[in-house]
């Protein structure tokens, strides 16, 4: 009998939630799609229907991670805020999920720096990150050029590169630093000057929320 969209999805769930326990738990190399199965309660066949094999779950897992803090700061903030202002909100949520957050942050950890583990994961999937990140940038910074707010002669795909590869730079440290009440400051005082390198009118602050640890952004 064929299945249902609903329990499709239902399916499709399942295989993402024991995915993402059990790389959390064992690591992504050492995690078979034969393990993942017997956890989601379904038989081999059904993760490879879903998933044609373990790189496209891994990328999955991650890509609905990183909408998640997308989704719901687009959806709070959009109609409030500025461009700038919603570029440097996001990098506040995403610092504080990462701070406050302990699955998530367990989570993010592990998929951050797969890319780089033997067998784990490739360059193609290091390089979907980046461009998910900097599709959005992009889009931001043509309405800060249509709201006339970056600088004369502002390349778009430049400025959103240069402030994603700042991001991408301050989330490694952010994971590596033992103290992250300054690592927070410090990364986020890089993320906006970063942006306010492109800017007309610098950002002096973050609008969406306040920094919640001892330590402060410089200039602030």
């Amino acid at each position: 009998m064929k299945k249902t969209a609903v329990e499709a999805a239902k399916t499709r769930a399942s295989i993402l939630s024991a995915a993402r326990d059990l790389f959390c738990k064992k690591g992504i190399g050492q995690t078979t799609l034969i393990d993942i199965a017997q956890a989601a309660g379904l038989s081999r066949g059904a993760v490879y229907h879903n998933f044609r094999d373990k790189k496209a779950l891994v990328s999955e897992i991650y890509k609905s991670l990183a909408s998640s803090i997308y989704s719901e700061y687009e959806q709070q903030y959009r109609q409030k805020r500025t461009s700038d202002q919603r570029i440097a909100g996001f990098f506040e949520a995403w610092f504080f999920s990462l701070a406050e957050d302990e699955a998530y942050r367990a989570a993010m950890q592990l998929f951050w720096f797969s890319g780089f583990e033997a067998g784990d994961s490739s360059s193609e999937e290091i390089s979907g990150r980046i461009y998910t990140l900097e599709s959005w940038l992009q889009s931001e910074c043509r309405i800060l050029e249509q709201e006339k707010r970056l600088k004369p002669d502002t390349d778009i795909r430049q400025a959103a590169f240069q402030i994603t590869v700042t991001f991408n730079g301050a989330a490694y440290r952010w994971f590596l630093e033992a103290d992250k009440s300054q690592a927070t400051a410090y990364c986020l005082t890089a993320l906006r000057n970063s942006l306010n390198y492109n800017l007309n009118k610098p950002i002096t602050d973050y609008p969406v929320l306040r920094l919640k640890y001892e330590g402060k952004h410089e200039n602030s």
